[in-house]
């Protein structure tokens, strides 16, 4: 993976992100491991009720 912040300074001008969105992308790059857990705990649910609706399978 290509460090992005080396050509940042290049195209500041064309991309200009927002604050909000630059703090949500850094949060997300720093709790990747919490998405994972996120998507593992999504899949559980969606399983449980997947279960629920069909209990013959």
């Amino acid at each position: 993976m290509p460090p992005k912040m080396s050509s940042y300074g290049k195209n500041k001008k064309r991309t200009s992100p927002t604050p909000h969105t630059k703090k949500l992308l850094y949060r997300y790059r720093q709790d990747e491991d919490y998405y994972f857990f996120f998507l593992l705990l999504i899949l559980a649910v969606v399983y449980f009720v997947f279960s629920l609706i069909f209990p013959h399978a």
